[in-house]
């Protein structure tokens, strides 16, 4: 009986693992933000539909800082956009300093892809932010780069 028991417990303590799901980790930028949503919203069905993985979303830091995080393997998902890969593969702009961009970027894959376009830009009307020339006034990367290549205004 006690070998039987022995045999019960230890075929148990072996199955406990494969039942439990793996922890991934994904890292997005800010709540109320399009590329919050979209991803809070991915960890949500997965989690929900099936017992294998479960996704924790941290929604803190940015993209970029994101995007070196996941090639080192400290991250199992990250958002980012085109540009920002490139500019790491690369070693560019924010990468410049970084040797090992170019390297880290090779360990980097996408999962999907969904047709945002460049980027979303919402402002409060009260903001009175309708032109990027506005916005250009104060250092901005990104309202210097749309004045300088001639993308629209926010109007609407």
């Amino acid at each position: 009986m006690k070998k039987f028991a022995t045999t019960i417990i230890a075929g148990a303590l072996t199955l406990a693992p494969a039942a439990m799901a793996e922890d991934l980790k994904m890292a997005t930028v800010a709540p109320g933000t399009s590329g919050y949503l979209t991803m809070s919203t991915m960890a949500t069905l997965v989690n929900t539909n099936q017992d294998q993985h479960n996704i924790s979303v941290d929604a803190t830091g940015a993209a970029a800082k994101h995007m070196i995080e996941l090639a080192k393997g400290d991250l199992d998902f990250a958002l980012t956009a085109p540009v920002i890969f490139q500019l790491m593969s690369k070693q560019k702009a924010m990468y410049q300093k970084l040797d090992e961009a170019p390297e880290l970027a090779k360990n980097l894959r996408l999962v999907y892809w969904f047709p945002w376009g460049p980027v979303h830009f919402i402002t409060h009307s009260e903001d009175g932010l309708t032109r990027w020339t506005i916005c250009a006034v104060k250092p901005s990367f990104l309202a210097r780069q749309a004045v300088e290549r001639g993308i629209p205004d926010m109007h609407g």
